[in-house]
């Protein structure tokens, strides 16, 4: 590799899946990339940057989450899914925006790097536009899927820190376990438990709880395990104000029952899919809400409602309509929309049918 490419001109940030810091950095690209993981699983971003400032870590950050979510770029992890289930231990993929990962040998490595540098050197770029994804294992880690989680948990806990105190420290401190940490923050929001939901129902049995069981066996109700109150957390959305129980309910997660790892069995405790139901996504504010394929067929018909639609979210565009929104909080005001949602993502996460990858130059 030529003197050109060793230059501290790399930008990286660095993911852990069990825990512990964030960590952003700026140097070579040997540096950058070093194995070293002795335990766990590492998520890098690498890019081409001068300097480590704060629209390098917005962009590292921005290309982590759209890597890490599903709804984003769900062929990402199914790219990576056929090295993870060779017990590869380091992968190297290219990524550019519009286009899938592509996998870089050992061999190519170098040479990938040395075009980049030519190319960042001749632009003069503050930022290069293409960015290596760098996945490290050390031991056996179980499935993709569950790492997957982890991965997006602490990217997305980290990333509730303002972006100038990740850029003067250049980590974030997260949680010692990122999953424990969201799931006490969402047990703090006081769901109701099994006797709670049985007696609002106004059940007469002699175990009131058992009402809250059938439901959630019959696919109409779920619960989240709490381990330190040995009982099920019924997540607030699934009710009314008077408490009784929305017919919906059963339509979502029999939608979200489509992908195995969002069952009954599978997800016996049910924090996986509740993890989803109260992640924040920017395709569910309400300025993007307002386009949405039912909402358009609503307006279509009437000039009165689309003009509305359109003084509402784009003449007055208000910050408050751009800020991402959780399925939990749209279920409130539109199920159905959360349905369709839930559908597309399940269909995603599936779907072995991949669009063909646009070569790279």
């Amino acid at each position: 590799m030529t003197h050109a490419a060793e230059e501290k001109h790399w930008a990286s940030l660095e993911v852990p899946s069990h825990g512990g810091q964030v960590q952003y950095a700026h140097g070579d690209i040997h540096q950058l990339s070093r194995r070293r993981a002795s335990s766990g699983v590492y998520l890098r971003v690498i890019a081409e940057a001068q300097a480590l400032t704060k629209p390098v870590i917005a962009e590292l950050d921005g290309v982590a989450e759209k890597i890490l979510h599903q709804a984003a770029h769900a062929s990402a992890r199914r790219v990576i899914e056929g090295y993870w289930e060779k017990n590869t231990s380091v992968m190297d993929f290219v990524y550019e925006r519009g286009k899938q990962l592509r996998p870089v040998a050992p061999s190519e490595f170098a040479e990938v790097v040395e075009a980049w540098t030519k190319l960042f050197h001749r632009a003069g770029a503050q930022l290069g536009p293409p960015y290596i994804i760098q996945l490290e294992r050390a031991g056996s880690m179980g499935s993709l899927a569950q790492v997957w989680d982890d991965l997006a948990r602490t990217i997305d806990t980290a990333m509730e820190f303002p972006a100038t105190a990740r850029h003067n420290s250049a980590s974030v401190a997260a949680p010692a376990d990122p999953a424990d940490a969201r799931r006490t923050t969402l047990l703090a929001l006081n769901w109701p438990t099994s006797i709670e939901v049985g007696r609002r129902a106004g059940s007469t049995s002699r175990n009131v709880a058992q009402w809250a069981k059938d439901k959630r066996d019959a696919g109409q109700l779920l619960g989240a395990w709490s381990s330190s109150e040995r009982t099920y957390r019924h997540p607030g959305f699934q009710f009314n104000d008077d408490g009784s129980l929305r017919p919906e309910v059963r339509d979502l997660l029999a939608t979200l029952a489509g992908n195995p790892a969002w069952s009954n069995i599978s997800d016996a405790n049910g924090w996986r899919r509740t993890y989803w139901l109260y992640q924040p996504f920017r395709s569910l504010n309400r300025r993007t809400m307002a386009f949405c394929p039912n909402v358009l067929h609503a307006v279509n018909d009437n000039p009165n409602d689309a003009a509305a639609v359109l003084d509402s979210y784009l003449l007055d565009d208000a910050p408050e309509n751009r800020v991402a929104r959780t399925p939990a909080d749209v279920f409130a005001e539109n199920p159905q929309a959360v349905i369709a949602f839930a559908r597309a993502e399940v269909a995603s996460a599936l779907s072995h049918t991949e669009v063909p990858p646009v070569p790279h130059d």
